[in-house]
């Protein structure tokens, strides 16, 4: 890749906050998005392996799907879906100015990206294989660009974009699945699952938080900026989940899960660091030559590989059924600020109504968590091996018409 075009793109990723994205937690499951997130005890067989391990040994011994999974989601901490129809095609006063700057976190616009793409999964007795393509990008915009768009520069106010960074990483995760009952009593059955998840990595990207700013005297603006972005083309890696699962009386079914328990990436393949800086001074309208007065360097080298981790997640479900109706709940708790993930505790809901033996409708909404709020809806059309679902969800706030983002899940497969 050019240096300047790769430099160009990373600068993108900072001002837009985001633009590749994991197809990891959009959701990994289009069935779990339907329901809201609430899967850590109602999943069953393949579907199990990203939420809860242990549920494969809830399911038939035999299994075997051919098919795609989709699922792509995009959410910012900042505008919502509200804000723009009230504000679009509207003459904006100083006043509005202010009140959508209020929007904006001190710690900047956050923008998370994600897509994730299963297309293959084979379980035999306790063992289950599965394959599952993901990519995902987390960027932070500093807010004092949104001041300096929103209400212009006076003289001797400074704005530094320090706090602006972006990261994101594509993979294929080759995960094997190992479950198996622990204890079974008259009334009690408990089991237990692990996943280990090879990596294979396809491109890696960390842009370091950036420093510079800008500023407005008497005889013109001055200003500097710098960039220092590494990236990888490759790299191999592995992850350890680990899941409990407790079938208990009245139909209830109890469920612990940790995603990411270890995990370890080395990027070892085309690793690089990219440093762009720019600085200017003295530029007005009286500058002859604007290109003379800006000067900017643009060094790339090789480095050595790096490492860097998936996000570590922890959830606890309950989930039980009435008559045609099937409902669970979920507590999530992350580790680690990571894309795709946010260091914040989260209540999930879910319901799905077999309305037919082929017709499923499934709604689902949250509190908290990493989209701070969430509602979703699903549909589900099983006709003897072939399973089609469809789910969109709605990120921000639970009411759609506040969303701050959507995401969107299709999938078809055939399942023996």
């Amino acid at each position: 890749m050019n240096k300047r075009i790769l430099i160009i793109y990373s600068c993108t990723i900072l001002l837009l906050a985001g633009a590749l994205q994991t197809g990891a937690l959009a959701q990994a499951d289009v069935r779990a998005m339907g329901m809201g997130g609430a899967w850590t005890a109602m999943s069953r067989g393949m579907e199990a392996v990203d939420w809860n391990p242990a549920n494969l040994s809830l399911s038939k011994p035999h299994h075997f799907y051919l098919g795609a999974n989709a699922a792509m989601g995009l959410q910012t901490n900042s505008f919502a879906l509200d804000m723009y129809n009230t504000y679009s095609g509207e003459f904006i006063t100083e006043q509005d100015k202010l009140d959508i700057l209020a929007e904006i976190p001190e710690e900047g616009m956050v923008m998370d990206v994600g897509t994730n793409l299963s297309a293959f999964g084979l379980s035999i007795g306790p063992f289950a294989l599965t394959v599952q393509g993901v990519a995902h990008m987390k960027g932070t915009l500093d807010k004092d660009f949104f001041n300096l768009v929103m209400l212009g520069n006076e003289i001797d106010q400074e704005f530094s974009f320090d706090d602006t960074e972006a990261a994101g990483s594509a993979y294929t995760s080759y995960t094997l699945t190992y479950a198996l009952p622990i204890y079974t009593s008259l009334e009690y059955r408990l089991s237990g699952g692990v996943n280990y998840r090879f990596l294979s990595g396809y491109y890696n990207m960390d842009v370091e938080p950036a420093s510079g700013g800008l500023v407005t005297r008497t005889d013109g603006f001055y200003g500097n900026a710098e960039a220092s972005v590494v990236t990888a083309e490759g790299g191999t890696g592995h992850a350890l989940d680990f899941g409990l699962a407790l079938e208990a009386p009245r139909g209830w079914t109890f469920g612990f899960a940790l995603n990411s328990l270890t995990s370890n990436m080395t990027w070892d393949d085309e690793t690089e660091r990219h440093v762009y800086t720019v600085s200017f001074d003295s530029i007005s309208v009286a500058t002859d030559d604007i290109e003379d007065a800006i000067a900017d360097t643009d060094t790339t080298y090789a480095i050595d590989s790096y490492e860097t981790k998936l996000p570590k997640v922890m959830r606890i479900g309950a989930s039980n059924s009435w008559r045609s109706l099937r409902y669970a709940i979920d507590i999530e708790k992350g580790f680690d600020d990571l894309p795709g993930s946010a260091d914040k505790m989260g209540l999930n809901l879910g319901a799905e109504w077999k309305l037919t033996g082929w017709f499923r409708p499934r709604v689902g909404m949250g509190f908290g968590g990493k989209y701070s709020g969430h509602s979703s809806f699903g549909l589900g059309m099983h006709v003897g091996p072939l399973y089609l679902d469809f789910a969109v969800e709605n990120r921000g706030r639970v009411m759609p018409g506040d969303t701050k983002g959507l995401a969107a899940g299709f999938g078809l497969t055939m399942r023996i």
